[in-house]
């Protein structure tokens, strides 16, 4: 019941506090910036990205368990041992990171809609050129990880 409160809470703010904002994008970080003191922004910027490592964490914890209790092992092996389930799991997991790594950097050019840009008209521009280096960064990380196990 709290939760649509502390979200819309701070845009209100902002809205308030920084009257000139160019993008409502920047409202959250403006009143970061503009209220706490520069040490403090660091050290908010932190727990905040530790938040959402942390939340991206629980999502492909989530997401592997709930494929293999509710879709592999029902379907395809109901006698799958608990020890086999949590390897496979952890496998599946891996695959949902890197389908993750791999999608993320299409998001920009799908938040218009699927069909409202064609690819061939972004394939010179310096923006897909940026997202080949992020995809093949990606890809070679997680290789590397993957190489580790």
């Amino acid at each position: 019941m709290m939760v649509p409160l502390l979200l819309v809470i701070p845009g209100v703010i902002a809205a308030r506090l920084v009257p000139g904002l160019t993008s409502k994008d920047f409202a959250y970080p403006s009143l970061v910036a503009r209220s706490l003191p520069w040490p403090v922004v660091g050290l908010f910027c932190a727990a905040l990205f530790g938040s959402i490592i942390s939340t991206y964490n629980s999502f492909l914890n989530a997401a592997s368990t709930v494929f293999m209790i509710d879709i592999y092992k029902p379907i395809f092996n109901p006698n799958l041992s608990e020890e086999a389930t949590v390897k496979l799991a952890k496998k599946i997991g891996w695959g949902f990171a890197a389908f993750a790594i791999i999608f993320t950097p299409f998001l920009d050019v799908l938040s218009t809609g699927l069909y409202a840009t064609s690819l061939s008209s972004h394939i010179l521009t310096h923006h897909s050129q940026m997202l080949l280096v992020e995809l093949i960064i990606c890809i070679y990380t997680l290789s590397h990880l993957l190489s580790c196990l």
